[in-house]
């Protein structure tokens, strides 16, 4: 019985250092795992968001362009004129009154229009109105005056001169440029954008330069907004200087051609690029 109870109790103790030891050993595998899994935590929530070097340009370019696109807008008017009728004494027998009527006007005006290359798709008519003259309010009946507003495209300024010549000077009641363009604008616009961002990529190589680093590749760039589109405002009036007589002009002095007004393009872009 003294042996059994020996071999009982040897048995237990072993038992036990056993279980001990594979729990420590257990508790000793999960501590190791938690603090692994916690240090790579903590790593990672040290680490910076953006750790990318980078260097922030601006990029601009600009080009002026001669329009071959100019609306002109113009308009006709009815206008009446005395035709006196006199004898062989100079005697005045009768006075007539007679209308220069819109639809000769405008026969004239097209025919003018045309001659220059003015296509007819390019000539439109924009408004009509009629009016009665302050002194004309005693007749009757009333002899209203009519009144046409005109829109025509042309390629090029100097063929306005052309067009004024062959019209009724007393008709034009008025004279301006609504707008103008260029047909290629939006390939100009696209040369520009490209100039652009060559430039801010060339101010990118040249200021890291200066302080020894290497430009790398685009992080983003960014398009500014530009508004290259010509103004639709009223300009000066502009008449046939073939059909104007001045006092003060020297027929033998040759001047040279005024050129009209450029269209100014611009672009602008924002870029990151990355520092190698």
């Amino acid at each position: 019985m003294m042996r059994l109870a020996c071999l009982r109790s040897y048995f237990y103790k072993t038992t036990m250092q056993l279980f001990l030891l594979v729990f420590g050993v257990f508790i000793s595998i999960i501590s190791r795992s938690f603090a692994q899994d916690k240090s790579v935590s903590l790593g990672k929530q040290n680490l910076p968001v953006d750790i990318v070097r980078k260097i922030s340009v601006t990029g601009y370019a600009e080009m002026e362009i001669v329009p071959n696109q100019i609306y002109i807008s113009l308009a006709l008017r009815e206008y009446a004129y005395a035709d006196t009728l006199k004898d062989s004494l100079n005697k005045i027998l009768e006075i007539k009154k007679i209308k220069v009527e819109i639809d000769s006007l405008e026969r004239q005006l097209q025919r003018a229009a045309f001659a220059i290359g003015v296509a007819p798709e390019d000539f439109s008519l924009e408004n009509i109105s009629s009016y009665n003259p302050w002194w004309n309010y005693h007749i009757k009946p009333m002899d209203f005056f009519v009144h046409r507003q005109y829109r025509l495209k042309l390629t090029a300024l100097d063929k306005l001169n052309n067009l004024l010549v062959g019209v009724d000077r007393k008709s034009i009641e008025s004279l301006y440029i609504e707008t103008y363009t260029h047909s290629d604008i939006e390939d100009f616009k696209k040369e520009l954008k490209i100039k652009a961002i060559q430039a801010a990529k060339q101010k990118a190589v040249y200021l890291l330069e200066a302080i020894g680093e290497q430009c790398g590749g685009a992080v983003d760039i960014q398009e500014m907004n530009d508004d290259n589109m010509p103004q639709g405002r009223m300009l000066r009036t502009l008449y046939a200087t073939q059909s104007i007589n001045t006092a003060n002009t020297n027929d033998d002095v040759e001047l040279p051609p005024i050129s009209f007004k450029k269209i100014k393009l611009t672009s602008q872009v924002q870029a990151v690029f990355e520092i190698e």
